[in-house]
């Protein structure tokens, strides 16, 4: 059993796939050195500063920080809140079990061929499929709190960020189920959602499965690809700003011999 990375597509679909990887990913390097500009600039040149090197530095402070001890268990946000706290864990943690899946499927398909097989792919399926429910559930209770509670700050672009993740994550499962009612897969006992989406679909012939397969894999990878270009630009980029400014507090009070 092998994970299936382009099951059942045309050619055509996979030279469509990496055009749009290559512009989405352009979108999303541009955007965020744009940004970590921006902020370096602003903190460069104080005390215990972490924009005080160079970019390359920079951004990797950025991007270690979000592994902190803090950051993955919202320490700060325990001691206002332990339900927000508990929730904001349960978003950073399958989001960024999500995001290694990925980076390990792109090298499972393109560098190290086939190595999730057998056993080591039935347990990235289950870790892969249990981050992923946890995911879809959180962010339909972040759209529901939105729109039950009145005075929190919101706009368009942060309802359309949250339509967007929770549309990718869903129509991953979509794909599942449809994949599951062409043939038996050995992974879908590890899949509750898919399971849920093949009993959605049930009665078709095999070639309108296969049309809808096709179409569900272009619109969740086009979805997917939007959401990785458009990050750089939302609201959901100041995760790395908040770990920034955190480190930079800490430089500063052991500067200045604060414990």
């Amino acid at each position: 059993m092998e994970r299936p990375e382009f099951w059942g597509l045309n050619p055509s679909i996979k030279n469509f796939f990496y055009l749009l990887a290559a512009v989405a990913l352009f979108a999303f390097f541009a955007g965020s050195y744009n940004k970590l500009k921006r902020w370096q600039t602003g903190l460069k040149g104080e005390p215990g500063e972490p924009g005080s090197g160079s970019m390359a530095s920079f951004a990797w402070q950025s991007f270690k920080t979000l592994f902190t001890s803090g950051c993955l268990f919202a320490r700060r946000s325990f001691r206002l809140s332990r339900p927000r706290a508990i929730f904001l864990m349960a978003v950073q943690w399958s989001f960024l079990i999500l995001f290694a899946g990925s980076v390990m499927g792109f090298l499972d398909a393109h560098i190290f061929v086939g190595f999730l097989s057998g056993k080591p792919y039935l347990i990235f399926k289950c870790l892969y499929d249990i981050a992923g429910t946890v995911f879809i559930i959180c962010i339909a209770g972040a759209i529901i709190r939105r729109l039950a509670v009145k005075r929190l700050p919101s706009s368009g672009y942060d309802y359309f960020l949250l339509l967007l993740m929770f549309l990718v994550g869903i129509t991953s499962f979509m794909m599942q189920g449809i994949r599951f009612n062409l043939m038996y897969w050995v992974d879908e006992p590890f899949s509750p959602l898919g399971i849920l989406f093949k009993t959605l679909f049930v009665g078709m012939d095999s070639s309108v499965y296969e049309t809808m397969y096709s179409a569900a894999w272009v619109l969740h990878t086009s979805l997917s690809l939007l959401l990785i270009a458009y990050l750089p630009y939302s609201r959901m980029f100041h995760i790395f700003a908040a770990q920034i400014t955190t480190q930079a507090a800490r430089e500063r009070e052991k500067a200045a011999g604060i414990k």
